[in-house]
């Protein structure tokens, strides 16, 4: 996760820039073809998996 100081939330990394995080440096011309394949492998917008419990203030 990554902070986007324009949204001001938390972004997934390796969907905004799967070179930089995959292959270790930015390769930015390859990121709109491995995007869809990254979103698929961690299948982003499906669900969250994460154990966590959460409390109401």
């Amino acid at each position: 996760m990554e902070w986007d100081a324009t949204d001001k939330r938390y972004r997934c990394g390796v969907l905004r820039a799967p070179t930089q995080h995959l292959l270790g440096r930015p390769w930015p011309r390859w990121d709109p073809w491995l995007r869809p394949w990254v979103r698929r492998q961690i299948a982003a917008g499906q669900g969250c998996d994460a154990a966590l419990e959460t409390e109401t203030p």
